[in-house]
């Protein structure tokens, strides 16, 4: 793995449950002050601009305004719609309690890939957790590790032989085969997921049961992944509160329809009888005429949703995992993502208008597929555009930036809502970073749709 994590923090996440990762305040305080204080000047800056200014950098630069502005206006509209309905619907998110009662028997399957010493850590936060030990079986499946992989998954196995099991793949399969062999060898009624580089909070197994014991239209739960190396970066301090808002605002708005669109390999929970009659399908499944590898979690929570169950997020259920620390890792993890939400959101879109779905979770899903995925083209076509006029005159790189820190600051107000943190400031922050550092990432997937490589193995 490349990030060195302490025990110290892995033992204060899985005790606390919290969002406890946080240094004090007065660490961060001159760096969030700086953030905070080029936000305010930016848009200070760009509102002192007069319309004189604005309309005579216009004329010197653009040719194409009165084909792309009917364009701009109605994309803008969509946007604002999207927002307030789905902003009206996040306020309705409510998480599933557990209370109390019989327990189904729960298997965590847990593929692991040279992944060391934090195997073993992820096991033993499961074992950990508040779980009766008779209902639960860890199988941790080494998926041909090169390194002493195999020798900590034993470890813990030898610490705990009643509760884990082992399983030694001949040689490196890929995730979805390593998680195919842990499914087909479990013997619960509920089936979780995690990716070894991460670790439970407390309660987040039986809070990630809780739903499948509500209501039986219920086949997948997705968890709430937290970043665990918070600490090591600017970098993961920014990812900090992308995850907060890829969970507590979209999964969450999506939970109230039952449609979570893609449960995460870092913490999701199936119903076995749901998961056991499409695994074959999922483990089989073909793209442009090639086998699937990457996104077999987007994949599942798809085959899932297809099947007529209902998918939704749980809040409460909290797991920490690694993020990348550099810029190369964090291009590799959210290219390998881009393909795989290329890939599933075509098919999701099929999907949609067929499904055994009832009305209400079909509904939403239309929405939610045509104010994102089915406006990407048109969006891509305004950011090119808006690079365009940046490069062209300081006026409009001025209201561009504005304009980003204007959104974040919206987008923002959902993140201090939840966490009530000013390490939104570091949201704002990420946004400037996207616009400027990853815009390239959707239409280079896109392109190379084809390639199946992982790109860390």
């Amino acid at each position: 793995m490349n990030s060195v994590v302490s025990d110290q923090i892995i033992a204060q996440s899985v005790a606390a449950g919290t969002t406890a990762l946080r240094p004090p305040w007065t660490k961060e305080a001159p760096l969030k002050i700086a953030i905070s204080v080029a936000t305010i000047g930016i848009i200070a800056l760009a509102s002192s601009l007069s319309a004189d200014q604005e309309v005579g950098a216009f004329k010197q630069i653009d040719a194409y305004w009165s084909y792309l502005a009917p364009i701009a206006r109605v994309f803008g509209l969509i946007l604002l719609f999207a927002l307030a309905v789905r902003t009206l619907i996040w306020l309705f998110y409510k998480p599933f309690r557990y209370k109390g009662g019989p327990l189904p028997r729960l298997t965590v399957v847990i593929p692991a890939y040279n992944e060391g010493a934090m195997v073993e850590k992820s096991i033993l936060s499961i074992v950990a957790a508040d779980y009766p030990r008779e209902l639960l079986e860890v199988i941790a499946v080494d998926d041909g590790s090169k390194d002493d992989t195999w020798m900590y998954i034993e470890r813990a196995r030898h610490q705990h032989p009643g509760v884990v099991r082992s399983v030694r793949l001949d040689r490196n399969r890929g995730k979805r085969a390593a998680l195919y062999t842990g499914f087909k060898a479990a013997r619960g009624e509920v089936i979780l997921t995690m990716d070894s580089d991460s670790v439970v909070a407390n309660e987040t197994l039986k809070n990630m049961v809780a739903p499948f014991l509500a209501d039986a239209r219920i086949g997948a739960v997705a968890g709430n992944v937290k970043v665990l190396n918070r600490n090591d970066n600017f970098l993961t301090r920014m990812l900090w509160v992308r995850y907060v808002m890829a969970f507590d605002y979209t999964r969450a708005y999506q939970s109230v329809c039952r449609t979570v669109t893609c449960c995460p390999g870092a913490l999701t929970a199936y119903r076995a009888s749901a998961l056991q009659g499409v695994v074959e399908n999922w483990m089989n499944q073909q793209f442009l005429g090639g086998s699937c590898t990457y996104g077999e979690d987007r994949a599942m929570t798809n085959y899932i949703l297809n099947a007529g169950y209902d998918a939704v997020y749980q809040r409460n259920a909290l797991v920490y995992t690694v993020v990348p620390q550099t810029f190369k890792g964090l291009s590799r993890m959210y290219t390998r993502w881009a393909r795989s939400n290329i890939r599933e959101s075509m098919i999701f879109g099929k999907q949609i208008f067929t499904s055994q779905r009832k009305w209400r979770g079909a509904a939403f899903s239309v929405f939610d597929f045509l104010t994102t995925f089915a406006i990407l083209p048109l969006q891509y076509l305004l950011i090119t555009y808006t690079y365009y006029l940046i490069l062209h005159s300081p006026v409009f790189f001025i209201q561009a930036m504005a304009g980003v820190a204007f959104g974040s600051l919206i987008y923002m107000m959902y993140y201090v809502r939840t966490e009530k943190s000013t390490d939104f400031i570091y949201g704002i922050a990420y946004s400037f970073y996207s616009f400027f550092a990853l815009q390239w990432i959707m239409p280079y997937a896109a392109l190379t749709l084809r390639n199946r490589s992982w790109m860390t193995r």
